[in-house]
């Protein structure tokens, strides 16, 4: 496995509203090897730690960054090839079979040193597709980063033995790997840090908000609606309890 290590990125500067906590900088980190090593990686984490955020604002960074979204209904190997070929570019439609789309991705990997192809919601795709993806890599090694839930890592990761050897060839190529299992308290410190939100109080409301399941959606939804309530001035308690009695009924 691949240490994550921090490198450092180039291209535009980050958006103002992002927010670049320390589990977004580990990702890009992650992202950054893949890019620079032509690395396959996984980085997998629960709801709500932020993931879909980091890749996207570092594809916004990098040229030659290909984000594709993958979806419940693209999750088999025809569909879920056409979104992927799609999302880089490469000519593709429905009626096409699996094996034309496939070529013209092969064909369309011409892309220098530092490509990436981040492969979003990743547990999302069948295991005929996960292992195309492979190939792919195979013939043409760019960076392919899988970002998901552990549903993707359950499969091969599953205490039969069986299972294990049949997904032994892709494991093996997986050699940069992020596992994060919830928000770390360091994120919801950073996201205050950014917003200029001072004090305890605010801080251990903003973490419960955090634990009941959205994660820094929770978050980033409080925050937004107390700036609100704020106006021009700093976010304080009051505004955040007036957003926490508002949006806690809902998650």
């Amino acid at each position: 496995m691949a240490d994550i290590v921090t490198l450092p990125a180039a291209g535009r500067e980050e958006k103002p509203g992002f927010c670049p906590t320390p589990t977004a900088q580990d990702i890009a980190s992650a992202l950054t090897i893949c890019c620079k090593q032509r690395k396959m990686g996984c980085v997998v984490g629960a709801s709500g730690v932020g993931k879909t955020t980091a890749i996207a604002n570092f594809a916004e960074q990098h040229h030659y960054v290909m984000q594709c979204r993958m979806t419940r209904a693209a999750g088999r190997l025809q569909p879920g090839l056409v979104r992927i070929a799609t999302a880089m570019g490469a000519y593709a439609t429905a009626n096409m079979g699996s094996a034309e789309i496939y070529d013209n991705i092969l064909r369309h990997l011409s892309y220098p040193r530092d490509a990436l192809l981040i492969l979003d919601e990743a547990q999302h795709m069948d295991d005929d597709l996960l292992e195309s993806v492979r190939d792919l890599y195979d013939e043409r090694p760019v960076g392919i980063m899988l970002v998901g839930s552990a549903e993707l890592t359950d499969r091969w990761e599953a205490k039969s033995a069986a299972k294990r050897r049949k997904w032994a060839q892709l494991t093996s190529r997986l050699t940069v790997r992020l596992d994060i299992p919830a928000v770390p308290p360091e994120d919801i410190s950073a996201m205050c840090d950014h917003h200029g939100i001072v004090g305890k109080r605010s801080l251990d409301l903003l973490t419960r908000s955090a634990t009941r399941g959205g994660g820094l959606r929770n978050v980033n939804e409080r925050i937004a609606h107390a700036r609100k309530l704020a106006g021009d001035g700093p976010i304080q308690l009051n505004h955040l309890e007036d957003a926490e009695r508002i949006l806690g009924s809902r998650n």
